[in-house]
């Protein structure tokens, strides 16, 4: 046979391999090992739970956790026995001063689960956060929410303002781009919304969040608009009009989808059908920028008109161009 470790030949009877003194013994028993060690903010904390090496993620400083690496054959599987870690692979032991000597800044796959408090850390992005979208520097306020992300991946608030704040970032080549984006994060906004948010504060949560998707359709869509009218006037129309109606189509969605969902996941909750309804007449609107809409497809706009009027019976579609 041949050690398993160094890859030396021995005899069936030998117990320890003479090249590189590992035991045979020792890889039978180095899954069976109960007490385990990592280390956190400097110093060594027992882990009771069978698992080997260190956690696997960040402190609430963003650093790696520490591990433990054998310097001989690079395990980082050691226990702490008669105040020496051993390692479990190759038999070598270290004091506890040589121990620490032999940590290193990455991440260890373990089994089981441990919890890192990122409170400190969520409360200041999301203050930050706040700030930058109130002052209207998306920029900064797209950053700090995606820092919330990394703390928090089902924190609604953050993951709808950080693709909020890159949307209101656009310029008129990329609203298509922008729009897309905004419509295809609702779903899952809107589902950890109905998971987190309680229901004393979801009237407002709704509110806001139609609040502000209406603000960014209709800048969208009057900058479309604008950017097509500017062209015109200049004589350059090639491709300009499909590009025009491309996006105000893809502002409409906005509208349809946040519609869609929210009738979807809070239909039964009384005061969303006017939010709902709000939304489908907001994005039937927003296609009617060109003389009743004759340059978008008959049936979308049929199929949202017929949507709105399921929450508005006497609803009537706009006859001409409501912006000018």
């Amino acid at each position: 046979m041949f050690c398993y470790r160094c890859g030396k030949e021995m005899s069936e009877q030998d117990k320890f391999c003479a090249l590189c003194g590992v035991g045979v013994e020792d890889k039978l028993g180095a899954n069976n090992h109960h007490s385990h060690y990592r280390h956190h903010q400097g110093q060594l904390i027992q882990n009771i739970n069978g698992s080997s090496g260190l956690v696997k993620g960040k402190d609430s400083n963003g650093s790696y956790l520490k591990a433990i690496v054998c310097e001989l054959c690079h395990s980082n599987d050691l226990i702490k026995q008669d105040g020496l870690f051993t390692c479990q692979h190759c038999g070598t032991k270290y004091s506890p001063e040589d121990a620490r000597k032999l940590m290193i800044d990455r991440p260890v796959e373990v089994t089981g689960s441990v919890r890192i408090d990122n409170t400190a850390n969520l409360e200041k992005a999301l203050k930050n956060a706040r700030r930058a979208k109130d002052d209207n520097n998306f920029e900064h306020a797209q950053k700090y929410y995606q820092d919330v992300l990394h703390c928090d991946p089902e924190n609604w608030e953050a993951l709808f303002y950080y693709t909020y704040s890159k949307a209101m970032q656009s310029n008129v080549a990329n609203i298509v781009s922008g729009a897309q984006s905004v419509s295809n994060c609702l779903s899952t906004v809107l589902k950890y919304i109905k998971v987190h948010v309680n229901e004393f504060d979801l009237y407002s949560v709704l509110t806001q969040t139609s609040n502000d998707l209406a603000t960014v359709s209709l800048m969208f869509c009057n900058a479309a608009v604008n950017h097509y009218d500017d062209i015109t006037r200049t004589g350059v129309l090639a491709n300009s009009l499909d590009d025009c109606v491309t996006s105000v189509i893809s502002t409409s969605m906005i509208n349809f989808v946040l519609a869609d969902e929210i009738g979807d996941k809070f239909g039964h909750i009384y005061f969303t059908r006017e939010t709902v309804n709000r939304h489908y007449k907001l994005g039937i609107k927003l296609l009617y920028h060109f003389d009743n809409a004759k340059h978008v497809k008959d049936d979308l706009l049929q199929k949202y008109i017929v949507k709105a009027k399921q929450y508005d019976p006497n609803y009537s579609p706009p006859k001409r161009k409501w912006w000018k």
